[in-house]
């Protein structure tokens, strides 16, 4: 895990998984997170996850994302100092790669699946928490 981006209000994360071989060569998965500060703590705002290929040399061709979840509208808790965003939307990708004529890989995406979650009541009852 490292940090490729570190401001004032947020930061973005990246990890990776180990190196695999699939039918394309090597490719390994990169899980990026955006944290958004909301009251000086970090909160996702945003998570993608996206493979990226090698080719003979080694060099990286990031593959488009197959999946990104979106997280909006935190709202602070009453009775806690944490917040819970009131929706999150995931979208899902069907990214296909293929070898161009240099034998480097080229990918296509194509939209799969979306759905919204919206929170609209949140129980701060000690017994459900």
């Amino acid at each position: 895990m490292k940090t490729v981006d570190l401001s004032a209000d947020g930061q973005m994360i990246e990890i990776k998984s180990p190196v695999k071989r699939n039918p394309f060569g090597e490719c390994y998965g990169v899980m990026s997170v955006k944290l958004t500060r909301i009251e000086d703590v970090p909160y996702p705002s945003e998570l993608i996850y996206r493979e990226v290929y090698l080719n003979s040399a080694q060099n990286e061709f990031p593959a488009p994302y197959t999946i990104k979840v979106e997280y909006s509208d935190y709202k602070k808790l009453k009775r806690s100092p944490l917040c819970i965003p009131q929706s999150i939307e995931i979208m899902t990708y069907v990214v296909t790669p293929s070898l161009n004529d240099s034998d480097n890989p080229v990918f296509s995406q194509k939209f799969n699946y979306k759905e919204t979650v919206k929170i609209s009541e949140i129980s701060e009852d000690a017994g459900v928490i």
